[in-house]
């Protein structure tokens, strides 16, 4: 028994040495700039679209031609002078994936305070 409580400490220990670094004192304008745009991101998400891949980057005569998208991802220009295309994953596998982050990290808490508490 007292090793879960060992190993829940530590866990708890580890939890916060990985979520300390993301917190700063002091916000520079670079953090809350992508904070915002992270932000944006995740307000114009529609999960309920399959997004389509571009034909080609940048323009379909001149430019490369990405592949087809599929359910699980798309190709998007991107780079310098949008000239490369881009792996992209749609939208409802992105919050299927965050849904899915989060409820780890709620199992992973709970059960180590369950452990020490000895629940």
């Amino acid at each position: 028994m007292e090793s879960f409580k060992f190993f829940g400490i530590i866990s708890l220990v580890c939890l916060f040495a990985l979520a300390l670094p993301l917190t700063s004192a002091e916000p520079d304008s670079t953090t809350t700039t992508e904070a915002k745009n992270l932000w944006e991101d995740i307000k114009n998400m529609r999960v309920t679209e399959i997004k389509r891949s571009a034909l080609a980057c940048p323009l379909p005569l001149v430019g490369s031609s990405c592949s087809e998208e599929t359910p699980l991802y798309y190709f998007a220009c991107c780079g310098e002078l949008n000239a490369s295309c881009c792996f992209r994953l749609q939208d409802w596998v992105i919050a299927l994936l965050g849904i899915l982050t989060i409820l780890v990290v709620l199992s992973i808490v709970i059960n180590c305070i369950r452990c020490m508490c000895g629940c």
